[in-house]
């Protein structure tokens, strides 16, 4: 697997983890992510996503997020016999940046994601504790959607994801409205649409303080 690096939007120069400036053209690579949650794209993300989903986070967990300005390399995580990047490698790379006090990493992609060869695609990805998550806006697309909709199935796949990353698992469809509920076996944009933004009453006293309501 290649070596891991930041890529600058601006002169797509690769450079190492730890630099905080394109050496080329000065260009800011990652803005201090601490107290807040950072939002990291790899490739280029539709305008007019990322703003709604950073105040939807900072609405659900009481904490400023911060979106970075250099692109996550898309090297480690190409899979040229999948039928999408892996969504593994994407965590191992969130993990890499993840920085003492900041609250978690969450990478954007408009790129397919998938587990391994054997699945078509994820809409995300986390692992349980981490405070790290990935998630495609790919399979989100599906049936064209309008702007609104698409903005909705993003957030919450997104409070989804991170939801596991501060320690929660999935809920059956059957407990209720909660945005934690979710089936490999069920989900679908359908499921999607009609379920909530919200954590139920359970899943929000099992969040860490830090990021509980106040």
């Amino acid at each position: 697997m290649r070596t891991d690096s930041h890529l600058c939007e601006h002169c797509s120069v690769r450079v190492a983890l730890g630099c905080v400036e394109c050496p080329q053209c000065g260009q800011l690579l990652e803005l201090d992510a601490r107290g807040r949650i950072a939002l990291w794209r790899l490739g280029e993300v539709e305008e007019g996503l990322l703003g709604p989903l950073a105040e939807r986070l900072r609405e659900t967990f009481h904490h400023p997020v911060v979106i970075q300005p250099g692109y996550v390399d898309e090297r480690p995580s190409a899979r040229p016999h999948w039928s999408g990047r892996s969504a593994t490698a994407l965590l191992n790379q969130m993990l890499r940046r993840h920085r003492r006090g900041a609250v978690a990493q969450l990478c954007v992609t408009e790129e397919n994601i998938t587990w391994d060869s054997r699945y078509a695609f994820l809409f995300g990805l986390a692992w349980m504790g981490l405070r790290v998550a990935v998630m495609s806006t790919r399979q989100l697309r599906a049936g064209k959607p309008d702007a609104a909709t698409l903005v909705e199935r993003v957030c919450k796949i997104a409070v989804h994801e991170l939801g596991h990353g501060f320690g929660l698992d999935d809920m059956p469809y059957e407990h209720g409205d909660c945005v934690m509920c979710g089936d490999v076996e069920l989900d679908s944009v359908e499921t999607i649409d009609v379920g909530t933004q919200e954590f139920c009453g359970p899943c929000l006293r099992q969040l860490p303080v830090k990021v509980r309501p106040r």
